[in-house]
């Protein structure tokens, strides 16, 4: 047999038995219920102590994206503590917002541990005053 003909049986054998990546990815883990994967406040809590055990600080914020402004200043601000201000959108459920709720209490009181009891107010009016100084410069 020539070397183009193995070639041509193994590349359609191939294609065959795995025609596409996903398929190479077996065996696929059924042990993941779709109650496994529902939002609580439990799941919140322990999704924000992993986030801490690996060194990150994210609040999860309700809400539509803000004036891109707003958003650039917000996002400055929190970084500047390596604090990420995360907005997760109009999501409304209330599995969610329990979510929520549970990974924001555990990661609020690692951050005012971290940075104070004032860490929240004093980024604010930090915020507040960027945003006069930008009304006032005329950016939007």
């Amino acid at each position: 047999m020539s070397l183009k003909f193995l070639r041509i049986i193994f590349f359609s054998l191939g294609t065959f038995v795995f025609p596409s990546i996903e398929a190479q990815q077996l065996p696929f883990d059924w042990s993941i219920s779709e109650a496994d994967s529902l939002y609580d406040e439990r799941t919140g809590e322990s999704d924000a102590k992993a986030y801490l055990r690996l060194g990150d600080m994210v609040v999860l914020v309700p809400g539509n994206p803000p004036v891109k402004l707003s958003t650039d200043i917000r996002e400055k601000e929190y970084r500047r503590f390596g604090v990420e201000w995360r907005n997760t959108g109009d999501v409304s459920t209330s599995s969610f917002e329990a979510y929520r709720k549970g990974f924001n209490r555990v990661m609020e009181i690692a951050i005012k541990k971290r940075f104070g009891d004032d860490f929240f107010d004093k980024t604010e009016q930090r915020i507040a005053n960027e945003m006069q100084k930008a009304s006032r410069a005329g950016k939007r």
